[in-house]
């Protein structure tokens, strides 16, 4: 800014009573410029035609000639050139041409036009610093933030701007906030910790920020060199009706991703929920693509994939059971949840070890300003969570504990089996955070869960959930970032039995994940990032044990060998945007697979099934050698191609491989389901998915539409025999086979974006089909044909709405349609041995009926006083409100000669919660 009040006080002064004379200065230029970048133009009139020009370099950006006509008047040829940008020029009769940004010289000196009268013109002298210019260029610099220094003899034509923004009421970073340029109409989004970085061409340019239920900021910046900003945005605490909050409704058209659907806790929160707590994991259902094989079922299914090939990360940390009682309630308090992100396409080279999605869990962070309290008590659970900073601005913590008391309400019921039965769980989560150093962060988090149910006063069945993952991150430039982590995760299952003393038994089974990670991210420009890293696992799986647990036990002990195997992995992904409508993602990670001993592998005779009476002999292996390797490369492309601000397509193709199978032969996934490492005999599934889409806003962004396609093959699928032996098998591939899976579909979403009425619409059509190659009768399923899956479900349908009728109260409905999941039923009775038996269908010929589900709910919020030090709020949700009886399972029971079907029903009537949530604390 010194630079231009310099500049044009020294031309005030040279001028006196010539400025009449303008017309003198502004010669004819016979030769022709068009296309040549200003400082180049520059050069050529000093040389041409000894016209001197001022300016300053690091304001003239990508700037160039245009230039119509031939000959050409200069003022013509700057006018032509300057059209619809921020320049001024003035041309001095001496023959000296003046070009600045934002400040007109002849407005701001009051200049007039040739030929007018000058007595009026005030008279500024060379020394006149003092004066109504100065003046209204330092209003000009208060306006705008100038970062660099003007006058510095080293410019460069383009800088780099980085950044952190925070939430102003918890300090805390915010992740994946928006920061757009509306000059170039470009932008990113902030990183874990807060933090952005653009590489732009020296200006002016006017920057928006955007997070999701926070109040957009803009700032003006004027940049002569590279620097950092600090920005902070404040909560909405306006009338609703009167603020749109529009963060992100380009972000999947800009976006060169596909596939991929994410949630923020605050829209989670609005569903509504059963037994008063919204689960994080079931949320997911809602979305096109995914799926479940019943009610409250643990696991899902996405793109026509198993419950085992979708990876649950919770900040980082694999999660091998994601949920509490069976499936009834999700493994993860809401109140310590930021929100998730599915992949079910376009998986990015960093994640690995699963074929069918990525689902990523992010926790919150404690608040670094403010203590807080908040939690909620519902008729069967209550939470709480404390958190604040430990050191002001620089560490904090946070903590929160879950629990159910749900055994008051099988008390109560009239069945005397469930009035004997417990049920309960808790879980416990914390994190702690702190600044080591301007580029250093130290982050770590726990969880810890734990589940106990037992049945009528016999079988006891517990299992556990435990993960540690400990960061360290690092700036090392302002291009370059890293992450080195340490991660921890543990499984494990208990059953116990001790009804009948002489029967009483205890059996276990128990995995581990032990994970070393170094990952990096690097920036060459703000249209470029590049990310690379490497991981090692270690796993470690105890397959089964069991033993008595009274001294009168007549049970035998039997331990299965442990397992163990080493994942490694190295992996490089480029995102890059080539111009405003071309982009793309490259990766490619490479994994290596190997299973460890000790080891017994059996062996069978050639070219026949492998079932037990063709075993032959066994292979010893001893601890820590090497019994099997597996490994290749994985390849992820992501194309997008942008046809204007509001339309884009976008294909993509991605490999991945898995070396961890879950194992059960029940209807669904249960606490007792075990996972397989691939050994010699089980080998690791691939799966190849081909992706197409298209992606458009209408009516000013208020509707996002959708429009997806994929087809997935899927090689060395796992599934059981009939009447498979899946616990404590010492050959258990004699009961599993290997084989092939193919899954398609398309996918429609409609999202509605407005101030009272928000939410979505998805349509999902999907087939999958698995089948057995082997040419032998023992090993195959249903003859070798391709028969569906237990998770084929065609048809899928699901409507979300939000309705705020006031900033206290507001309504949400979600609605679920879906076709029912195939099933194996008996068809023929016979008698064989004085004993009837029955003849079953072929796998999965059947269906269960339909799935149709309707809830509500409905939010009061308590005053949105800013300054008060409690806050509440109440949540009524009601259930299945037509009270549909939909079928769980189809069971058979025989009795003598006479067989007869039953459905079982999860829920069969409207179940009605009313939560009370409350936050102390903050603001």
């Amino acid at each position: 800014m010194r630079r231009i009040i310099w500049l044009v006080l020294l031309f005030v002064g040279w001028s006196g009573p010539m400025w009449a004379q303008e017309r003198d200065g502004d010669i004819l230029i016979e030769k022709n410029y068009n296309g040549l970048a200003f400082a180049e133009f520059a050069e050529k009139l000093q040389q041409d035609y000894d016209i001197q020009c001022y300016y300053f370099s690091g304001w003239i950006g990508a700037l160039k000639i245009s230039q119509s006509a031939t000959p050409s008047r200069l003022s013509n040829i700057l006018t032509e050139s300057l059209a619809g940008t921020d320049y001024h020029f003035f041309i001095h009769p001496n023959g000296q041409l003046i070009l600045t940004l934002g400040v007109d010289i002849r407005s701001t000196l009051q200049l007039k036009e040739p030929g007018d009268d000058t007595d009026d013109i005030p008279s500024v002298g060379r020394s006149g610093t003092g004066g109504a210019l100065t003046r209204q260029l330092e209003d000009l610099a208060a306006e705008w933030l100038i970062i660099g220094d003007p006058e510095s003899p080293e410019q460069k034509p383009r800088v780099e701007l980085g950044g952190y923004i925070f939430n102003s009421e918890t300090g805390l970073p915010l992740e994946e906030a928006i920061v757009y340029v509306e000059e170039l109409q470009t932008g990113t989004t902030t990183d874990s910790a807060g933090y952005f970085r653009f590489e732009l061409p020296q200006g002016r340019y006017q920057l928006t920020f955007q997070s999701v239920g926070l109040k957009e900021s803009t700032l003006k910046v004027q940049l002569f060199g590279s620097g950092e900003i600090e920005v902070k945005l404040g909560a909405l605490v306006v009338d609703m009706e009167e603020v749109v909050v529009r963060a992100g409704r380009k972000e999947h058209i800009r976006s060169v991703q596909m596939g991929i659907e994410a949630l923020k806790m605050e829209t989670i929160k609005q569903l509504p929920a059963l037994f008063g707590e919204v689960d994080v994991v079931r949320s997911a259902l809602m979305l096109p693509g995914v799926q479940t094989v019943g009610e409250f079922s643990s696991g899902i299914n996405v793109r026509g994939g198993g419950a085992d090939q979708n990876l649950v990360l919770l900040n980082g940390a694999p999660v091998f059971n994601a949920s509490h009682l069976f499936g009834f309630s999700s493994s993860f308090s809401p109140d310590v949840i930021e929100g998730f992100e599915l992949y079910k396409s376009s998986i990015p080279a960093k994640y690995g070890g699963r074929i069918s999605s990525v689902l990523e869990i992010q926790m919150q962070e404690g608040a670094l300003d403010k203590w807080t309290v908040r939690g909620g008590v519902s008729p069967v659970t209550s939470r709480v969570t404390v958190e604040g900073p430990i050191a002001k601005d620089r560490s904090s913590i946070l903590i929160s504990g879950r629990a159910t008391y749900s055994d008051w309400i099988l008390r109560r019921l009239k069945d005397v089996e469930f009035r004997n039965s417990r049920a309960n769980y808790y879980d416990l989560t914390g994190r702690f955070k702190t600044r080591l150093a301007k580029n250093d962060h130290l982050d770590i988090s726990a969880y810890l869960s734990r589940d106990a149910f037992q049945f009528n006063g016999d079988t006891t069945f517990s299992y556990q959930n435990r993960n540690v993952v400990v960061n360290y991150q690092h700036s090392f430039s302002e291009q370059l970032f890293g992450t080195f982590s340490g991660i921890f995760s543990q499984y494990r299952f208990k059953v116990s039995s001790d009804e009948d003393p002489t029967l009483g038994f205890d059996l276990a089974y128990q995995i581990q994940h032990s994970e070393g990670k170094a990952h990096f991210s690097y920036a060459p420009s703000d249209k470029h990032q590049i990310n690379f890293g490497i991981d090692l696992i270690h796993y470690q799986l105890n397959p089964g044990e069991i033993g008595p647990n009274a001294a009168e036990s007549i049970v035998e002990t039997k331990k299965l060998e442990q397992e163990q195997a080493l994942e490694g992995s190295i992996y490089l992904g480029d995102e890059w945007t080539l111009s405003e409508k071309f982009s793309v993602y490259a990766g490619l990670r490479y994994v290596h697979y190997r299973f460890l001993g000790p080891k017994t592998v059996y062996n069978y005779r050639e070219n026949t099934a492998r079932i037990e009476d063709n075993i032959i002999g066994t292979t010893q292996y001893g601890p820590g050698d090497l019994v099997q390797t597996y490994g290749g490369p994985e390849y992820r492309l992501s194309l997008r191609y942008a046809f204007d601000a509001n339309t884009s397509i976008k294909a993509a193709v991605n490999r991945n491989r898995q070396y961890l199978s879950m194992l059960f032969n029940s209807a669904t996934v249960s606490p007792t389901a075990t996972w397989k490492l691939s050994d010699s005999h089980i080998l690791p599934q691939t799966g190849d998915q081909f992706s197409l889409g298209v992606f458009r806003n209408l009516l000013n962004d208020q509707l996002e539409f959708s429009l997806e396609g994929y087809y997935k093959l899927i090689d060395n699928m796992v599934d059981y025999k009939a009447g498979a032996r899946l616990l404590l098998n010492e050959h258990l591939e004699t009961d599993v086979v290997n084989g092939d899976g193919r899954a398609y579909g398309i996918e429609a979403l409609l999202k509605k974006n407005g101030r009272k009425l928000n939410g979505w619409m998805s349509y999902t059509y999907s087939r999958t089909h698995f089948r057995t190659l082997s040419p032998y009768p023992e090993d195959q399923i249903n003859g070798g044909d391709w028969f569906p899956s237990a998770f084929d479900k065609p048809h899928d349908f699901s409507l979300v709405a939000f309705f705020r009728t006031s900033r206290r109260f507001s309504f949400s409905t979600n609605l679920s349609y879906s076709t029912g999941r195939p099933i194996t039923i008996p068809v023929a009775k016979f008698i064989y041995n004085d004993g009837v038996r029955l003849q079953y269908s072929r796998r999965n010929e059947f269906r269960v009926p339909d799935y149709f589900r309707w809830d509500l709910s409905v939010n009061m919020e308590a005053s949105h006083k800013k300054n008060k030090l409690a806050h509440s709020s109440w949540s009524l949700s009601l259930y299945n409100v037509t009270g549909r009886k939909n079928v769980y399972s189809i069971y058979f029971v025989s009795n003598g000669t006479d067989t007869r079907g039953y459905k079982l029903s999860i829920f069969g009537r409207p179940f009605l919660t009313l939560t009370f949530n409350f936050r102390i604390g903050g603001n």
